[in-house]
């Protein structure tokens, strides 16, 4: 659970507005390692979790295929603590999902980076995830002019 309150402060720090919901993690986590169509895999130095990847597959939209398949594998969460950076761990990581998200049928995987990550962004970029979308948000119920907009 430390590792991903390690995670989201540190996306955070980069400007991530999403919050980690701590009460539902410990059942999310175990559902996920039940699943068939989840992987995790974490790091150690001796006996200290220094790191970890949540990756899983999904199919896309029918009308959409890629490779002739339509199964898509997703990087969810990728994390090593500070010290254990730079030491080709995540690269052990990502290999492992990437061999996983294959035998699972994926035909593609992609991930999402925090835009001011520039630490995650080249490492991505070395790994050979090509930017293909942006992604914009916009936090909703916005006021303007001290009212709240509304659709009504």
């Amino acid at each position: 659970m430390g590792l991903y309150r390690a995670l989201y402060d540190h996306l955070e720090g980069h400007g991530l507005a999403f919050r980690l919901e701590e009460e539902g993690l410990e059942s999310s986590l175990r559902t996920m390692l039940r699943s068939e169509r989840c992987f995790l895999a974490v790091a150690e130095e001796g006996e200290e979790l220094v790191g970890f990847l949540c990756a899983g597959v999904t199919r896309m939209d029918r009308k959409l295929s890629y490779g002739g398949g339509n199964t898509l594998g997703l990087i969810h969460d990728l994390y090593l603590t500070p010290p254990a950076r730079k030491q080709g761990l995540a690269g052990e990581l990502l290999d492992r999902a990437e061999e996983w998200m294959v035998r699972a049928g994926a035909g593609v995987a992609e991930c999402q980076v925090v835009w001011d990550n520039g630490l995650g962004q080249e490492f991505w970029a070395r790994r050979g995830y090509a930017p293909v979308s942006v992604t914009r948000a916009r936090a909703l119920g916005a006021k303007e002019d001290g009212h709240v907009v509304s659709a009504d």
